[in-house]
């Protein structure tokens, strides 16, 4: 159910961003997430070719999504999902004090 309403968000926001030809931001695309995840328990940011991914982990939850840029086009300024990923989630027993 929360991914189905964080993918109907987002394309929201893909389709104003094209009718008003504005970029999507990083806050406009993480949104969603944050509204049916909350904070994510680890961000991690890797920059490589001038470009930066982020990758929210939602451990207790067995969800992490990643954003970035569109590499295929070298003048893109959208922020755009890359993927995201279920796994099982961290048990209780692994859980840091």
């Amino acid at each position: 159910m929360k991914r189905t309403a964080v993918l109907i968000i987002l394309l929201i926001i893909a389709v104003v961003s094209c009718d008003t030809d504005q970029s999507i931001s990083f806050d406009q695309i993480s949104a969603p997430y944050l509204e049916a995840y909350g904070e994510p328990e680890e961000v991690r940011s890797v920059t490589y070719s001038n470009r930066v991914q982020v990758y929210w982990w939602y451990w207790d939850q067995g969800f992490m999504v990643n954003f970035g840029w569109d590499l295929s086009l070298s003048y893109a300024e959208d922020w755009i999902v890359v993927r995201e990923v279920d796994f099982e989630p961290r048990s209780e027993s692994c859980q840091l004090e």
